[in-house]
């Protein structure tokens, strides 16, 4: 597929190296040269410095004949421009990080009328990633699939944990609740893996456990490792995602306060977020963390604009007693490091955005009605991923035969089936059904499509 990424920052880095792992030809456009000269040092794609918005430049990158176009530059405006003006010169699709509320509010006008086929948000994506793992405080990474009826959490196993010791196999002996684990990585150890039912857990082990919410919870209070709900909440740093995550917050019923420097923005939460405490203040002075009663919160999530600063907030507010903490780390090294210091939990709006506009990618690239990829997350350290199909009529090759029939690829696992309201486990004799919403985990196999599941 030919693709034009414009713009070269963190979020165009990281999709570099995600498309170019899936052979697809890139160009990219930026308007600093030292940047193109750094990107092509470090991947082999056309690199154009100018302007996403001139056409004499975008006609150099091949805008005529290319598949999509994805422009992620700091400017929103920038993005929505470049997009119009691509459509215009024969691109087949496009796509535009659009951060602002009021312009994500016309999202549906700027399809219709301006011809963009997906505007994506990665202000929006991180609050709602940070308010899952607020609802399973006990887990360090939450995701949804089927419209929130399943969900896909990582655990870290503690060396007290009933659970140690234990193969997968034994699980309903330890505890009624299913669950089903559906990714490892084991501590010490480079890799993760999809494992077998004789994998023995460890503690140390980070888990990847695939359930229905209710039946997470109860698993986790059947193994001792459920942690108290998450009521008060401090936010450091009021930006746009302090905002949506607050809005999420506040509308679930939580108590949120947001410590932001800039007087101005202080005004406009204040008015934006009526029922939240906004303190004007510089949220890295430890004393006005302590007379906030920085002590007293059940969480603390740092929103700064400097991933070093946010790591030692959480730190701090770990050491004096908060129990969930979650720091926003765009750099992908910084994420790592962090999780060696003991910060499981870590928001990334950059890599988040770039899993969605891979899954993108993946599902243009399906024809003829197979059931292509709607969702992807990565999963520890990106080396493994969940994925989201809904079968479809013509996917005739999985439909109807069992899975102990079924030839599945190595390193692969289903890890759930939503068929309606029902949520199943899925054992050696159960089908998938048209329509059906099919989980898939899997190590390094990059899936666009159902059908892909079945080894050759």
């Amino acid at each position: 597929m030919n693709i034009i990424i414009i713009g070269a920052g963190k979020t165009g880095e990281e999709l570099i190296a995600s498309l170019l792992a899936e052979d697809h030809d890139i160009a990219v456009i930026d308007p600093l040269y030292s940047v193109i000269e750094n990107i092509q040092e470090s991947f082999d794609v056309l690199g154009i410095c100018g302007s996403g918005v001139v056409t004499e430049t975008l006609g150099e990158a091949g805008a005529a004949d290319a598949d999509l176009v994805i422009a992620c530059t700091p400017q929103d405006e920038i993005n929505v421009l470049s997009c119009v003006i691509a459509k215009r010169l024969g691109a087949k699709s496009c796509i535009a990080r659009v951060r602002n509320p009021e312009l994500n509010a016309q999202t549906h006008f700027m399809r219709r009328e301006l011809g963009i086929d997906t505007m994506m948000n990665p202000d929006y994506y991180a609050a709602h990633a940070i308010s899952r793992i607020l609802r399973i405080p006990s887990a360090s990474k939450v995701d949804s699939f089927a419209g929130g009826r399943l969900d896909m959490v990582q655990l870290k196993v503690a060396p007290e944990c009933s659970l140690v010791g234990r193969a997968l196999f034994q699980l309903p002996s330890v505890c009624k609740t299913r669950v089903l684990v559906s990714a490892v990585k084991r501590s010490g150890e480079s890799d993760a893996i999809v494992p077998s039912a004789g994998y023995v857990i460890q503690a140390g082990d980070i888990l990847g456990l695939t359930a229905t919410h209710a039946d997470i919870h109860r698993f986790l209070r059947e193994i001792g490792a459920l942690s108290e709900p998450i009521r008060d909440v401090l936010l450091v740093g009021g930006s746009r995602i302090a905002y949506y995550l607050a809005k999420t917050l506040l509308e679930g019923g939580m108590h949120v306060k947001i410590i932001e420097s800039n007087q101005n923005r202080c005004v406009e939460l204040s008015r934006e977020l009526p029922k939240a405490r906004i303190i004007c203040g510089d949220g890295t002075d430890h004393e006005l963390l302590i007379e906030e009663g920085v002590r007293n919160m059940d969480a603390c999530i740092a929103l700064t604009g400097m991933d070093e600063g946010n790591i030692i907030l959480s730190l701090y507010a770990s050491s004096e007693g908060v129990g969930k903490v979650i720091p926003k780390i765009n750099k992908k090294a910084l994420i790592t490091m962090s999780s060696h210091v003991g910060l499981d939990s870590a928001i990334s709006p950059e890599l988040l955005t770039a899993d969605m506009i891979v899954s993108y990618v993946r599902a243009m690239g399906q024809s003829g009605g197979d059931s292509a990829i709607r969702t992807l997350y990565k999963l520890l350290d990106g080396q493994i991923e969940a994925m989201e199909f809904v079968v479809q009529e013509e996917s005739a090759s999985v439909i109807g035969i069992p899975l102990s029939q079924m030839k599945l690829k190595k390193n692969l696992l289903v890890a759930g089936i939503v068929r309606g309201s029902q949520v199943i486990y899925p054992g050696a004799n159960d089908q998938f059904h048209a329509g059906d919403i099919v989980i898939v985990v899997a190590s390094n196999l990059h899936l666009s499509s159902l059908s892909e599941i079945l080894a050759e």
